[in-house]
């Protein structure tokens, strides 16, 4: 049994990235049976291939989360509105890095 999507990457929804992470994760582990390697090793390339993405979807996602929780004081969220302000917002500044596949 191998987990896929939000059931093995489970994170905050703060990119709405849960399909694509599926869908991703479905495309690799095609491509990798595809290849008709032994089992072991076909979920040893999985995780290697998908670790670094998931893992700055889930850092990135739990930055947002971070940022918005930094709104629950008037200072706060002048600080908050100043970061967004000067760097746009962290979800669309996700998805733009994420359709780049910069990752």
């Amino acid at each position: 049994m191998l987990l896929i999507g939000d059931a093995l990457h489970g994170c905050p929804p703060s990119l709405q990235q849960g399909v694509s992470l599926a869908l991703d994760d479905v495309l690799v582990l095609a491509q990798l049976i595809d290849s008709q390697l032994p089992v072991p090793q076909t979920l040893a390339s999985f995780k290697q291939q998908r670790l670094a993405k998931i893992s700055w979807i889930i850092d990135e996602s739990n930055k947002a989360v971070k940022l918005a929780q930094i709104g629950k004081t008037a200072l706060g969220r002048l600080i908050r509105n100043t970061i967004v302000r000067l760097t746009g917002p962290k979800n669309v500044n996700g998805w733009v890095k994420l359709l780049q596949d910069k990752l």
